[in-house]
């Protein structure tokens, strides 16, 4: 209440006070409790021989005294903090107290926790995130794996089909050019007995144009096989 804030609560207000703070927020993981008025001094502290003490304001409680909250982990070193060295590295935390929206900080209220805990916590989610991102890159790994794989096993197949396509095309050039052998011995053949029949007239023409279609084909196949 402010009237907690104007003089250190007596023994009785100090025990209420107490078995509220029991209640609603102590717990394994807080180390400390402090509530501190304006000028520094230590109005409640589950270490009652605290209580009543008056300190230097320091950096994080003159904030809080300022309507901001503050925190710090570290291990408590400065004037106030003497019964704290022995805990450890803690967080401290300091948020003011109001009574009304708009009026100035009355106080402060400050809670150490035990940073142990809450180290091995974020370890675990180090440890947790790190897995996930060696699981993630694990999967990237095997899917560009398979996917260099798919691609690979698709050329070496386009290349076996071009190579039996080639094939059958150099199979194909054989046979026509063995088909054109034959037409052009055919022909020949024809000219050659033409040639030793005496021929006139029309008859010599079409001599003629067998002796130069018998030229052509070979002028063809010559042109095929260079």
């Amino acid at each position: 209440t402010p009237a907690d804030f104007e003089a250190v609560p007596d023994a009785v207000r100090q025990q209420e006070i107490g078995r509220f703070v029991q209640r609603t927020i102590v717990s394994p993981a807080v180390a400390r409790i402090k509530v501190w008025d304006r000028s520094g001094r230590v109005l409640y502290s589950n270490d009652s021989s605290q209580v009543g003490q008056q300190f230097p304001i320091k950096d994080e409680l003159a904030q809080a005294l300022s309507g901001g909250v503050a925190s710090e982990i570290s291990v408590p070193k400065s004037a106030d903090n003497e019964r704290e060295r022995s805990l450890g590295t803690l967080i401290e935390v300091y948020v003011p107290v109001r009574f009304a929206p708009q009026e100035q900080p009355r106080g402060s209220f400050e809670i150490y926790r035990y940073y142990a805990p809450v180290a091995e916590r974020i370890s675990e989610l180090r440890g947790a995130v790190y897995l996930g991102l060696a699981v993630a890159f694990a999967a990237l790994y095997l899917a560009l794996l398979a996917l260099v794989w798919n691609a690979w096993r698709t050329i070496k197949r386009q290349r076996r089909t071009i190579e039996r396509r080639a094939n059958e095309l150099r199979a194909l050039n054989a046979l026509l050019e063995q088909r054109l052998n034959l037409v052009v011995r055919d022909i020949q053949d024809v000219v050659d007995e033409a040639a030793h029949k005496p021929m006139e007239g029309p008859q010599e023409a079409v001599k003629q144009e067998y002796a130069n279609l018998v030229t052509s084909l070979q002028v063809l196949l010559q042109s095929r096989k260079v």
